[in-house]
């Protein structure tokens, strides 16, 4: 069987869809959310004789998992850093961005087969996710935020 291979830019983007997804759908499980967004995603290209590499497929569960279960300690992290912006007032997709990247940063789980990359990679691509899901304050908004937590 042929095994797909995912970008950490793609998964990246499977997981903001279905973090964003979950913010809408609380009581829905990630794992039926995952599907929808790769079967919506990958609709054409999935077929019996192709399936996701089982590495892509544990990094993409894996950070959702990760940014969900550390939600409290990463809305800490936003709170303290979007000085003069109440956490409330913040955009749902930029709240969605900035959750996974920080997730990503700082909560996933050290694995030598998961490879994680390095934060000012996961910076610059969160900003790539907020320029092509959000509105146009907000990559600014986003590597603000992100640049001060990594100083």
């Amino acid at each position: 069987m042929e095994r797909a291979r995912l970008s950490r830019k793609s998964i990246r983007q499977l997981a903001f869809q279905t973090l964003f997804m979950q913010t809408f759908s609380p009581d829905v499980p990630i794992d039926v959310l995952l599907s929808e967004v790769l079967t919506e995603q990958y609709q054409e290209e999935l077929s019996p004789q192709l399936s996701f590499d089982d590495t892509d497929l544990r990094y993409l569960k894996t950070l959702v998992e990760t940014t969900l279960t550390n939600e409290t300690q990463i809305d800490a992290l936003i709170e303290k850093y979007s000085k003069n912006w109440a956490f409330n007032r913040i955009l749902r997709s930029d709240l969605t961005i900035l959750r996974q990247a920080i997730g990503e940063m700082k909560f996933m789980p050290t694995d030598d087969d998961l490879e994680i990359a390095p934060p000012i990679v996961v910076v610059n691509e969160a900003v790539d996710l907020a320029k092509e899901f959000s509105e146009d304050k907000s990559p600014s908004f986003i590597n603000g935020i992100l640049s001060n937590i990594l100083d």
